[in-house]
C-alpha cells in the first residue's frame, strides 16, 4: 500500500486521502458492553509473505504505464509518522478495534465522519478539524496522520496560517486552558473564547481572557482582567489573539532614511497584530546583542542579518535573499521570523526527560532486494554502522544529495512519551517537520513507548530519509533538528511554515502513582559544508 500511495502521489501531486475504518482483529466477535461488532473477516487462509513480491520489486509508473525497477522500497506499516504522500483518516488508535453498528451494517466511524461532513461542508474544514470534531466513540480513538493534514479537505490548499482552538472548561472556580508551556503559551497571551467551534465564523466572543499567571506544562489559568464571571458551557473554545511579551521578535533596524518602509512595516505589523502572532519590538544599537535580527539595507535591498550565535560561529551571518523595501513583502519576513525564532528558542524547564530520552543521528544505506527475505519488512534501509553522529550537539556533514541519513530516538523511560521532531532553516526562515503526532478527537496513539525507539527515515515507522545539499555558491549552512518530547500528547501542527522568500533555498529533505507532567525540548546543530576540491 505504502508503495502505490507513493507511486500515486509522485504522479498526480500529494493530495491523496486515505480512510480506514478497519482494524487487525482476527475475527468478528461481540462487544461485551455494548452492541457493537468489532470489524473484521475470519482468516482461513494463509496469506503468503512475498503476496506483495511484484509490486515492491517492480512497481509500474502510475501516470505513463511504464514500468521500472524501484531503489527504495517501502515499509508496509506506512501508518506511523514521516506522512509526506497522503493524509490517513484512522478508525482507532494502533491498539484498539473499530466497531459496527448493532446490525453490522456500517462503521460508525464511517457513520460519525459523514455526519460531520453533511452537517459541516468538507469545504469548511481540514482534515485536523474534521477529526477534532468528532463525537466520542465508544473504546476507539480516530487518528489524523500526514504532514498535510492542516489542509482544506479534498485540496491541495492550505487556510492562511492554521489558529489552533483550545478547550476551556471551569475547575474549581477558575476558566481552565487546555494548553500550556509545551504549546506555545505564555503568561499574558489573550484568548477570545466562544460557545463553541461553529461560532467563531458567526458570533461575536463571549469574552476576551488573559493568561493571568505563567502556564503549567499542558494547561492555563485564565482570568478576565475586571473579575467578571462567565457562563461558557461545555464546548467552549479559545482563540489565541494575542502573545505574550516572552515571545516577543526582537530586531534591530540600521538608522538609514532609505529604510523607511521597514520602519512603517514594523509600526503596521505591531497595530495589526491580532492574530496570535509573536510581537515585534526594537531595540538599540547597544543592545543589538539581544536581537534576533538585524535588518539593514546594500544596494537598494533590504537585506536580513543573522545574529543567532549557534549560527554565526560557523562563519554564516547573512540570510542569503534580499528583497525589495515593500512594505508588504517586508511585514510576511517579520511574520516568518517570529514564529521561527521563537519555536526555535523556546523550551522547557525540567531537564528530567533530557536524561530519559537518547538521540542518535546516523548515516543510511539502501538494502538490496533478497529474495531469501521477504519477510524482513524494515530492511529497506537501515544505518551504514550504527555510528551517532551527534557531537556535543553538533552534526557537522559534508552536504551531499545522495548521502541519507535517519534519526533514533529512544525512550529509556517507564512511562510513554510523545516526540515531534521539526527543521529550522536559518537560509530561508522555513520549518520542515520530520515527524508530527497525529490528531485524536480521543486518545492520541503515544510513538515512543517505554523501552522502545521511533525511527525517523528508516525502519518500521518510515517516512522520508534526509538528504543535504548546497546551492552552487555557498560553501557552508547552518540549520536546527528540534525535538519536542513531553509525557502529554501535544498538537503542533502549527509549527511548519514555508520560507517567505519567492525564491526558495535548499531544503532538508497499588494506586500507581500521579504521572509527572512533563515537557521539553533538544536541539541539534547540523552543520552543512561543500566537498574540499
Amino acid at each position: 500500500m505504502g508503495v502505490l500511495l507513493d507511486e500515486l502521489a509522485k504522479a498526480k501531486g500529494d493530495n491523496i486521502t486515505v480512510v480506514f475504518d478497519c482494524c487487525h482483529s482476527g475475527s468478528l466477535t461481540r462487544d461485551a458492553k455494548r452492541a457493537n461488532l468489532v470489524r473484521g473477516v475470519k482468516q482461513e487462509i494463509v496469506v503468503p509473505s512475498d503476496l506483495d513480491k511484484d509490486i515492491l520489486g517492480s512497481t509500474k509508473d502510475i501516470a505513463s504505464g511504464s514500468s521500472g525497477t524501484r531503489s527504495t522500497t517501502f515499509d508496509s506499516k506506512f501508518l506511523k509518522a514521516g506522512l509526506n504522500s497522503h493524509v490517513l483518516l484512522a478508525a482507532c488508535g494502533s491498539q484498539e478495534t473499530a466497531k459496527e453498528d448493532s446490525a453490522g451494517t456500517r462503521g460508525i466511524f464511517t457513520k460519525a465522519l459523514l455526519d460531520v461532513l453533511v452537517t459541516v461542508g468538507a469545504e469548511k474544514l481540514t482534515y485536523a478539524d474534521l477529526i477534532e470534531r468528532l463525537p466520542s466513540l465508544h473504546e476507539q480513538n480516530p487518528q489524523c496522520e500526514g504532514h498535510n493534514r492542516t489542509r482544506i479537505l479534498f485540496d491541495s490548499k492550505a487556510p492562511s496560517r492554521r489558529r489552533p482552538l483550545y478547550a476551556v472548561r471551569e475547575k474549581d472556580g477558575k476558566y481552565i486552558l487546555e494548553a500550556g508551556a509545551a504549546h506555545g503559551i505564555t503568561k499574558g497571551a489573550t484568548f477570545d473564547v466562544y460557545k463553541n467551534r461553529d461560532c467563531i465564523e458567526s458570533d461575536a466572543p463571549l469574552a476576551t481572557l488573559t493568561a493571568s499567571e505563567p502556564p503549567n506544562p499542558f494547561s492555563t489559568v485564565l482570568s478576565d482582567p475586571s473579575g467578571k464571571r462567565f457562563n461558557f458551557g461545555e464546548q467552549a473554545v479559545a482563540l489565541q489573539t494575542g502573545a505574550g511579551t516572552e515571545e516577543d521578535l526582537l530586531i534591530h533596524v540600521a538608522m538609514d532614511p532609505t529604510l523607511e518602509n521597514v520602519f512603517r512595516a514594523v509600526a503596521e505589523e505591531i497595530k495589526g497584530s491580532n492574530s496570535g502572532q509573536q510581537q515585534i519590538k526594537l531595540v538599540d544599537a547597544d543592545q543589538i546583542g539581544t536581537a534576533h535580527l538585524d535588518i539593514g539595507i546594500e544596494n537598494k535591498k533590504v537585506v536580513f542579518n543573522i545574529l543567532n550565535p549557534l549560527v554565526t560561529v560557523y562563519g554564516l551571518r547573512r540570510i542569503p535573499f534580499q528583497i525589495d523595501p515593500n512594505i508588504g513583502d517586508i511585514r510576511r519576513v517579520l511574520r516568518a521570523a517570529g514564529h521561527f525564532h521563537w519555536h526555535l528558542h523556546r523550551t522547557g524547564k525540567s531537564n528530567i526527560l533530557q536524561n530519559k530520552v537518547k538521540i542518535k543521528l546516523m548515516k543510511l544505506k539502501e538494502n538490496e532486494g533478497n529474495d531469501d527475505d521477504d519477510d524482513d519488512e524494515d530492511s529497506a534501509r537501515t544505518p551504514v554502522d550504527g555510528e551517532n553522529l551527534i557531537q556535543e550537539g553538533v552534526v557537522d556533514v559534508i552536504a551531499d544529495v545522495n548521502t541519507m541519513y535517519g534519526i533514533e530516538i529512544t525512550n529509556t523511560w517507564d512511562t510513554k512519551l510523545y516526540a515531534s521532531v521539526f527543521y529550522f532553516d536559518n537560509s530561508n526562515l522555513s520549518i520542515h517537520p520530520y515527524c508530527l503526532l497525529s490528531s485524536s478527537s480521543g486518545t492520541v496513539d503515544s510513538n515512543l513507548r517505554p523501552g522502545q525507539s521511533l525511527t525517523i527515515g528508516y525502519g518500521p515507522e518510515g517516512g522520508d530519509a534526509f538528504r543535504y545539499s548546497l546551492p552552487v555558491g555557498r560553501d557552508i549552512d547552518v540549520g536546527f533538528i528540534k525535538f519536542f518530547i513531553s509525557t502529554e500528547p501535544v498538537d503542533l501542527a502549527v509549527i511548519p511554515q514555508p520560507s517567505p522568500f519567492k525564491q526558495e533555498g535548499r531544503e532538508s529533505v497499588t494506586v500507581p502513582p500521579k504521572p509527572r507532567k512533563l515537557w521539553n525540548t533538544a536541539l541539534i546543530t547540523v552543520v552543512q559544508r561543500r566537498k574540499a576540491s
